[in-house]
């Protein structure tokens, strides 16, 4: 049995990026889980739609979920397990 994923056209980052979402099957720790992959990236929609004609474009659907705002949320705590929160550590 193929996994399904699907194709879309979303603009993230000031561009339109050809991703591919799914989820993680069962070979994953993160079974079940979906996943976004930005695979492309394109400074227009008409380029992203020319290199991927079968992709859906995407202009409502929450995408920021995926990305981490730049301060913690209340509970996180560094003392937890040791971990920073951003990417400067």
């Amino acid at each position: 049995m193929k996994k399904r994923v699907e194709e879309t056209i979303e603009f993230v980052h000031d561009y339109w990026w050809y991703c591919q979402r799914g989820r993680y099957g069962r070979m994953s720790v993160l079974e079940g889980q979906e996943y976004r992959r930005l695979v492309s990236a394109y400074d227009s929609l008409a380029e992203a739609k020319s290199a991927h004609p079968v992709a859906t474009i995407e202009r409502g659907r929450l995408v920021d979920k995926w990305e981490l705002p730049l301060n913690p949320p209340s509970w996180f705590d560094p003392a937890d397990a040791g971990e920073h929160w951003g990417e400067d550590y």
